[in-house]
């Protein structure tokens, strides 16, 4: 491999770090041997299913990092993200597809969950009914009350729930009417189409108002999330050593019982000790690999258990390009640079032939319901054109972007691929990674480019359109690097309002015509979700949004 791509390699294995996280066979054994037990009957296990260390009901995770709180109101990180909706509670869950689908659920094809069904009226607001007796690990009883108190806690203290709210276009000055003990209206604005599919991001969970009232140190109980949860949830928190590890425990009183009554979530940044602790039986599943370390897991792990795959996401990394800087306003430079990449390579380079390249203007797991448009194709002849038909025969100077915070440790290595790709059609581009997220940040707007990686919730067209292209969002890309189309913005503003049928689709498919046209960024990649784990687990999924939900693991018989 060519010195450019060193960083993808493994780094230097640290043996103090992992002798540092070695004892976690004895810490399991011990907790193992308190389990009450209730794990879905299985009362057995080979040893060479679990390697001989972990237990057959116990489910460890091996993350980067751990959560550092479980309020859902301040949960926009990797850690929360990935691993708060396992005991978060949702009105609605999110529908599996299998991992090899590799196309989603649609947004609104929800699963029930605390509720069990619902009405929509002609102005668009949804009447749910509860699911009957629920309680959470605490044994306070699931009511309209909770629901209420949920909605009113994210209204007065997440910014990310509003967001998702917002999209589904839930009413947040006036979001729920109480009906009955098991019966309210979430009110709206208008129609959506998202409605539901919102609500099944996790800061949407109905928490335990209860229970948190009679542990209330401040007015919405923030203080008690720092060491516990407090959902109607599969699993709740009963142990966390901060920075360290989370245990959490099967919820008693749920209306399933999960297979695994244990999960215990360890904090191991070093990914190769990550990926050591798999391969020696010590942990059940892991992530966020180096693509050499994923290529080992792979070859190694069948013969110690362990199966190495990746599962589709709705993630697309884009290079944005600010239309402020002179060269860029030009469409045909644009258009230029979209052919000038090579794609394959970056899929075969950087993720060792486990990523999608990007060839069209959205992922190619979110279902839209029409045609896409023609692929975007490596093409540098047509790149050299289009760039000498815009008046730059001779090429120009572009800055290349990024911050590893957001596109990973590989980042040198793929602004490095693009320099080269992009010099063979004259364009002379210098590589700016940018270690500090915060630095980033504040350079926003003056960058001439930038990696970004950007994965709407939930995976929908409009809900992608509006995440990434619309000018009515102050985070999305389009407002940041300067892209403004009134055309796709009236057609964003239509598509929110409008059922999902035919009309809709059409609407979506005009929107991102026009953005494979204008180019304001980039498509890369597509970038999977690793999946090592132990494989004599089976349950994993494709959601539209990657979580390892827990509840629905199991040891294969």
């Amino acid at each position: 491999m060519e010195p450019l791509f060193a960083g993808v390699a493994s780094r230097p294995y640290n043996r103090r770090g992992f002798l540092k996280v070695s004892g976690l066979a004895a810490a399991l054994g011990t907790a193992a041997a308190c389990s009450t037990g209730g794990g879905g009957g299985a009362a057995t296990v080979t040893a060479a299913s679990t390697q001989g260390n972990v237990p057959a009901t116990t489910f460890v995770d091996v993350l980067a990092a751990v959560p550092q709180t479980f309020d859902p109101a301040q949960g926009i990180n990797p850690a929360n993200t990935l691993t708060i909706a396992n005991w978060s509670s949702t009105l609605v869950a999110r529908k599996a597809k299998s991992p090899t689908d590799g196309v989603m659920a649609t947004a609104d094809d929800v699963e029930p969950y605390l509720a069990t069904s619902w009405e929509v009226d002609g102005g668009g607001n949804y009447t749910f009914t509860l699911r009957d007796n629920v309680r959470s690990a605490a044994g306070n009883r699931l009511t309209s009350a909770d629901v209420l108190y949920s909605f009113q806690r994210m209204v007065a203290l997440d910014r990310v729930a509003q967001a998702e709210l917002a999209i589904g276009n839930v009413d947040l000055r006036n979001p729920i009417t109480v009906l009955s003990d098991t019966t309210f209206r979430l009110n709206v604005t208008a129609p959506s189409a998202l409605t539901l599919g919102v609500l099944t991001w996790f800061s949407c969970g109905i928490l335990d108002s209860t229970l948190l009232k009679a542990n209330a140190a401040d007015e919405w109980s923030t203080a008690f999330f720092n060491a516990n949860s407090a959902t109607f949830g599969p699993y709740s928190v009963t142990a966390f050593e901060p920075n360290v590890s989370v245990t959490l425990k099967a919820n008693p009183n749920h209306w399933t019982q999960p297979y695994f009554t244990d999960v215990v979530l360890r904090g191991v940044g070093d990914s190769n000790a990550r990926l050591q602790l798999l391969l020696t039986g010590q942990a059940s599943h892991t992530n966020g690999l180096t693509w050499n370390q994923f290529a080992t897991a792979g070859a190694q792990g069948p013969a110690k258990g362990v199966s190495a795959s990746v599962i589709k996401t709705s993630a697309m990394q884009y290079l944005m390009l600010n239309q402020a800087y002179a060269p860029l306003a030009d469409k045909r430079v644009r258009q230029a640079l979209a052919v000038a990449v090579d794609r394959d390579a970056v899929a075969r380079t950087i993720y060792l032939g486990n990523a999608t390249p990007a060839t069209l203007p959205y992922p190619s797991a979110v279902p839209t319901g029409f045609s896409p448009p023609s692929p975007s194709s490596f093409d540098p002849d047509r790149a050299r054109a289009l760039l000498a038909e815009a008046g730059f025969g001779n090429g120009f100077d572009l800055v290349l972007s990024g911050t590893p915070a957001s596109s990973g440790a590989f980042l040198g290595d793929l602004l490095a691929l693009l320099q080269r790709q992009l010099s063979a059609v004259g364009v002379r581009a210098t590589v700016q990674v940018v270690e500090s997220s915060t630095q980033y940040s504040g350079m926003i707007g003056q960058l001439q480019t930038s990696l970004t990686q950007v994965q709407p919730d939930p995976a929908d067209p409009g809900s992608f359109l509006s995440g990434t292209w619309s000018m009515r969002n102050t985070f999305s890309p389009a407002n940041r690097y300067g892209y403004q189309n009134p055309t796709l913005q009236g057609l964003i503003d239509r598509i929110y309002v409008t059922p999902m049928n035919d009309q809709r689709s059409a609407m979506a498919q005009q929107a991102f015509t026009i953005v494979d046209d204008e180019v304001p960024a980039i498509p890369l990649i597509e970038p999977p979700l690793q999946n090592v784990t132990d494989a004599s687990i089976v349950g994993y999924g494709l959601y539209s949004y990657p979580v390892t939900y827990y509840e629905h693991l199991r040891r294969a018989a």
